[in-house]
């Protein structure tokens, strides 16, 4: 779908973009399998029968939102790194920076939970993990609700979305023409 119209955006431009749809929908991949394997606990009762695939599905996808967090901010950050820029027409300010703090909180305990456990500073799962209630992700004293990171996944899809909403509906002779009726040469 992409084809052509991605040519409107820089070399760079049109690498973040790419990245950005990939790691989006792999993250959303991520968060559907985990929420598979979640109901089928449920509904067995057996928290231990499913903990290594439900562990491995939350690192990933705190390490997926985190690496999205990082391309996000560098896109809408002040310097111009990319005419990407220039397509993004959300202000960054709603994307909530309390639940990106908390999905990067989240990934560093991950990411370094052997110092943790060498310091012996355990104050709660030192595993990341699902709480009782099925309501949050923690481990040790951080955490993140399964609502916030459904916001987060809901935030990025509407930024790649507008990107792709700004970029041109179709070329012809090397002229793009936008939804607005703008018109632009290759």
């Amino acid at each position: 779908m992409l084809g052509g119209f991605i040519k409107v955006l820089d070399k760079r431009g049109q690498a973040y973009f790419i990245l950005l749809c990939r790691l989006i929908d792999q993250a959303d991949h991520t968060y559907l399998e985990l929420v598979k394997v979640i109901a089928q606990e449920q509904k067995s009762g057996d928290r231990l029968a499913n903990i290594l695939e439900v562990t491995n599905h939350i690192e990933n996808l705190i390490n997926l939102l985190s690496r999205i967090t990082k391309i996000y901010s560098r896109l809408v950050s002040s310097n111009k790194i990319s005419n990407i820029q220039t397509y993004i027409d959300i202000d960054p300010r709603n994307l909530s920076e309390l639940e990106s703090k908390k999905v990067i909180d989240v990934r560093n305990r991950i990411e370094h939970i052997d110092e943790d456990i060498a310091n012996i500073e355990t104050n709660g799962p030192v595993s990341v993990s699902v709480d009782d209630t099925y309501t949050k992700v923690s481990i040790l004293q951080q955490s993140i609700s399964f609502e916030e990171i459904e916001f987060l996944l809901q935030q990025y899809h509407h930024i790649a979305s507008s990107i792709f909403n700004a970029m041109p509906v179709r070329m012809s002779g090397g002229v793009f023409y936008f939804q607005d009726g703008r018109t632009t040469m290759l």
